[in-house]
């Protein structure tokens, strides 16, 4: 038997373990997956839509989670406010910026930044500039299609080392190093003085100023990458470049100390700004903490590309025998969802004579990738411009003559637009296309203008967000993607910025982004107003409905053949397809579609359909793919 005592420490021992178990009830991460037994928790409503904020808030915040007590507080509000609550998060913005490299194909491994956010202090300012510059216009309801600009602006990283500095540098510190880096700068400005100060030769004089122009190496070891850019501007050494350039010396030697008191200036209001990058004082956790680089104080033309080394050139090499195809292959698809299937079904077989592929299989990619591919024809290896020059070298290190070279895109005997450079819909009907505003000399500058202003550019994109926003294994119904395009086009006339948040809100509370089981080939968002039953598959309906169903409808549709519908054909085998009869009997599903792939590919424009209409290339494709399939199928 115990003690009193006894009695009364395991009294106290009870006491003190259920209080710890009660105070740690409080602190136990809840499962978002819903429990067994709903009346503990709340109504399956509820919980769904704690599931629902806790998965919008991954997706807004680029994969961080939300706290439990942040899903609580979320909750209670509308799916609308939550959406808007979320993208007010820093975090917001490196989704965009993730977002906008998927789009644009580049991996994101670039990216990782230990312990603070995705952007990378090493690529961010001259890698990716579009797609961090339209991801901080997202931030502050600016202009998104600035990810559309050739030009881009570059952006600063904290001062960091990206060169090796001497053995018996080794252990110090980016600021030490980069006092010392200044120091000899001075240094070395004040010696060439001393050197003017005893009237040199030109020669003496310009071998004293290769060794200050040497000292600015010193900055390029902090990322400063403008060696070349400080000989050549006049707000640093111009002059004195041009001079000590000028062999034989043509004017005998200025007094330059003037010039270098000036340097050594300007060199102060660089070296204290650079002081501002140090990472202590310059500390990058999201896209909103990135600064761009103050051209004011550097005073150069500090402006990056959309089309960088890294991201572009090095990976979409041109060869002699390429012909830019991979660069303007990499424009079709990204920025027009276009992948170049090479299905002779876009245009008749008789189309020829194209100086790059004369077979008709070859021109149903060729019509559309060789026009593309002649917005770069004056770029050679590594993107480089030989445009004033006699010849152009490519990457695979052959030579050939430029103006040879650049006959493949001339369109010989035609004035009024003597090159055949273009985004191409049509070739039969040039009314259709978007050629080059330049015609005497199209530039890359050309080609983004008419991205900004091609629809197909515009679906694209949206059709980019849904893959990445709800998912890539979801099938997309045409016609809610047609929606979604016209009502972000609707809105990004009056802000592009607000048009990409909307299209985000629109997919985030969508059917498709909360189906929790899809099936495969179903769609679950459709154009508002529009019942799927009875329709034939999403897959095709707005295509057929788009292209084919004015004169292949109802009880009278032509040939017999009614588009419009899906019907049981064949209950035996509980076969659907499309009402179709011929004296009266229907067809059966296989010869119906071995009848559309006929009419889809068939040269004579006769016959050739959907008749006197013009259908874009991949919506052909997409109902000659499908039409194949269901061959297949039955």
């Amino acid at each position: 038997m115990l003690e009193h005592g006894s009695t009364k420490a395991l009294a106290c021992l009870f006491i003190i373990s259920l209080a710890i178990s009660l105070s740690s009830c409080g602190k136990k991460k809840r499962n978002h997956n819903p429990p067994g037994n709903f009346a503990l928790t709340g109504s399956p409503e509820t919980y769904e839509k704690l599931q629902w904020v806790a998965k919008v808030g991954r997706v807004l915040r680029n994969g961080r989670e939300l706290s439990d007590t942040q899903v609580d507080q979320l909750s209670l509000l509308s799916k609308d406010q939550v959406i808007d609550d979320l993208m007010k998060d820093a975090l917001f913005g490196d989704t965009v910026v993730e977002f906008n490299l998927s789009y644009l194909g580049f991996k994101s491994d670039y990216l990782l930044y230990p312990g603070q956010s995705l952007l990378s202090r090493f690529f961010s300012k001259v890698e990716f500039p579009s797609a961090i510059s339209s991801a901080s216009e997202i931030m502050k309801n600016g202009d998104y299609f600035k990810i559309f600009n050739l030009k881009q602006p570059m952006y600063a990283t904290p001062l960091v080392l990206n060169a090796f500095f001497e053995e018996e540098d080794a252990g110090k510190t980016t600021e030490e190093l980069l006092i010392e880096a200044y120091n000899q700068f001075i240094f070395t400005a004040d010696e060439l003085v001393k050197v003017l100060d005893d009237s040199p030769s030109p020669d003496s004089f310009c071998e004293s100023f290769s060794a200050l122009v040497y000292r600015t190496s010193l900055f390029y070891a902090f990322g400063i990458e403008f060696r070349s850019g400080l000989g050549q501007s006049d707000h640093w050494f111009g002059d004195l470049t041009r001079y000590c350039q000028d062999f034989p010396y043509a004017n005998p030697l200025p007094d330059f100390r003037p010039r270098l008191k000036t340097i050594k200036e300007n060199l102060e209001v660089l070296y204290q700004y650079l002081r501002t990058m140090l990472p202590k004082n310059y500390i990058v956790k999201s896209l909103t903490d990135l600064r761009k680089y103050d051209n004011k104080i550097l005073k150069m033309e500090l402006e990056g590309r959309m089309l960088t080394a890294v991201g572009f050139w090095r990976n979409l090499p041109n060869s002699s025998t390429n012909y830019n195809r991979k660069r303007a292959a990499y424009v079709l698809k990204r920025f027009f969802c276009d992948d170049l299937t090479p299905i002779n079904v876009a245009l008749p077989a008789g189309h020829s004579g194209d100086q790059h592929a004369s077979d008709p299989g070859c021109q149903a990619c060729h019509y559309k990738l060789d026009p593309m591919a002649g917005f770069f024809r004056n770029l050679g290896r590594s993107g480089v411009n030989y445009e004033s020059q006699e010849g152009i070298s490519f990457d695979d290190d052959v030579n050939v003559d430029r103006k040879e070279y650049i006959r493949a895109w001339r369109n010989e005997g035609n004035t009024a637009r003597p090159w055949n450079i273009g985004y191409i819909r049509s070739i039969s009907d040039d009314s259709l296309n978007n050629y080059s505003a330049n015609l005497a000399n199209p530039e890359l500058q050309d080609l983004f203008d008419i991205i900004k202003q091609a629809p197909e550019a515009k679906k694209c994109l949206v059709k980019n967000m849904f893959k990445y926003f709800v998912g890539e294994t979801f099938t997309l119904d045409a016609g809610y993607l047609d929606h979604l395009t016209s009502e972000f086009e609707k809105k990004a006339k009056e802000n592009s910025a607000v048009a990409f948040k909307e299209t985000v809100k629109s997919l985030l509370t969508s059917n498709t982004f909360n189906i929790k089981d899809p099936k495969s080939g179903e769609c679950y968002d459709y154009r508002p107003g529009v019942d799927p039953d009875g329709l034939p598959p999403c897959k095709v309906s707005f295509v057929l409905n788009k292209n084919c169903s004015s004169c292949h409808k109802g009880a009278g549709a032509q040939g017999g053949l009614d588009l419009s519908s899906w019907t049981e054909i064949d209950s035996v085998n509980n076969k659907f397809g499309f009402p179709h009869k011929v004296d009266g009997n229907q067809l059966s599903g296989s010869e119906t579609f071995k009848r559309i792939v006929d009419r889809l590919t068939t040269d004579d424009l006769r016959l050739r359909m959907p008749l006197d209409i013009h259908i874009e290339a991949g919506e052909r494709e997409q109902l000659y793919l499908w039409s194949l399939e269901m061959i297949e199928e039955y």
